[in-house]
């Protein structure tokens, strides 16, 4: 009977301990970031935050592939993720899951350029516009 019971109580103890060790897999975010024309960017800032909780930015790789590991407490699988990505003036925004196998969950993001043209540009270009037409308004 003795034996039994300390059987028992070591078959609980290692249920325990596998089912905490499956239970501590992390979720992870994987994806690509892609340019103009469906381009892969290397070296763009990624960015992923679930449950308000931001991982440490990475960068994209050569082929532009970026791959990311959240701590088992701040997110879970299928839990919904922001990724963002961005390189120079160009900068895009994606959502998806996290699951455990990254390679079916992949979150692509797409850069586009959001740089704004300073004023002096464009008054720079207006006054050449306006030179060109008082040119050929005297040509006339």
């Amino acid at each position: 009977m003795k034996n039994t019971t300390i059987f028992a109580i070591m078959a609980l103890m290692i249920l325990g301990v596998v089912a905490s060790v499956s239970a501590a897999t992390p979720a992870a975010v994987t994806g690509t970031v892609y340019g103009p024309g469906n381009t892969t960017i290397s070296g763009a800032t990624v960015t992923v935050t679930c449950n308000s909780v931001t991982e440490p930015s990475v960068f994209s790789d050569i082929d532009g592939s970026y791959y990311v590991i959240f701590n088992e407490t701040d997110c879970g699988y299928n839990t919904p993720v922001t990724v963002s990505a961005v390189k120079g003036s160009e900068s895009g925004t994606n959502t998806g899951l996290t699951c455990a196998n990254a390679e079916d969950c992949e979150i692509p993001v797409a850069l586009v350029d959001v740089s704004i043209p300073e004023f002096g540009v464009i008054a720079g270009a207006f006054a050449l516009l306006a030179g060109i037409g008082i040119v050929a308004y005297r040509r006339k």
